[in-house]
């Protein structure tokens, strides 16, 4: 939410997504090539679960995380 309405710039790579604000890098993420492929980041939605714990058992990008 914090860059939802500003200008963010998507750089691609061979092997690499970066997305840049600001003059700084916000974001980078190995890239995947292939259709229909759901790729989370489940440290991105941490934060939420003080709001809502139960996305923890069935929120998307919490399924098949593997916690130590």
């Amino acid at each position: 939410a914090q860059w939802a309405g500003k200008v963010v710039s998507v750089r691609v790579s061979a092997g690499q997504i970066r997305a840049v604000a600001d003059g700084a890098e916000i974001a980078c993420h190995d890239r995947r090539f292939g259709r229909d492929q759901w790729i989370c980041e489940p440290w991105h939605y941490v934060p939420i679960l003080q709001t809502k714990p139960g996305a923890l058992r069935h929120g998307r990008p919490f399924v098949e995380w593997v916690l130590p």
